[in-house]
């Protein structure tokens, strides 16, 4: 959804705001402080067992941390293009390094850690994490059982899209028969 309307603002087409805002909001917020906590707590286990591993898994980290600062520079980019202190060239161009590291980042994690992780782990492991784990239940507050006030207009824009998108395909497919 960011990348969509980062296109659409360097097109020079009028995109809600409130939308754009959001949908970093969320990043910042939910990721940041509720997601990643827990896969250190995975990682920091994982590399205790594997020394090998241990690389890997405290370079995630560290750009655990990094991811958050962009994440902020980015949202705080967000606030000053909407004040006109930043221009949409540059929103455009700080909104896409943080999209394209942040597939980097789950890239790394989907095809080199977490291959490495349930090698790792043994059930007896993954007992003691969730023992271990003190954080708080939160629910994820666009996906979760009820979407919070701050993120309607996102999630309103997010299920737009993917029915558009289900309609093209009906579309597509049922030409496909004829």
């Amino acid at each position: 959804l960011l990348g969509e309307q980062l296109t659409a603002i360097e097109a020079g087409e009028l995109v809600d705001t409130h939308v754009v805002y959001e949908t970093m909001d969320y990043m910042v917020t939910w990721p940041d402080r509720f997601h990643h906590p827990r896969e250190d707590l995975i990682y920091g286990r994982v590399a205790e067992l594997d020394a090998a591993v241990a690389d890997n898994v405290d370079s995630l980290q560290r750009d655990h941390d990094k991811m958050a600062k962009a994440g902020r520079d980015v949202l705080r980019a967000i606030e000053d293009w909407r004040d006109a202190e930043v221009s949409g060239g540059e929103l455009v161009k700080r909104g896409r390094a943080y999209i394209d590291h942040m597939y980097e980042h789950m890239n790394s994690e989907e095809k080199l850690v977490f291959p490495q992780i349930q090698d790792v782990l043994t059930v007896e492991d993954w007992r003691e994490l969730a023992e271990d784990d003190h954080l708080r239940p939160v629910s994820d507050p666009v996906f979760g059982s009820r979407v919070q006030r701050e993120y309607r207009n996102m999630a309103r824009k997010l299920r737009r899209n993917v029915r558009r998108g289900v309609e093209r395909g009906t579309l597509v497919e049922w030409l496909s028969v004829e």
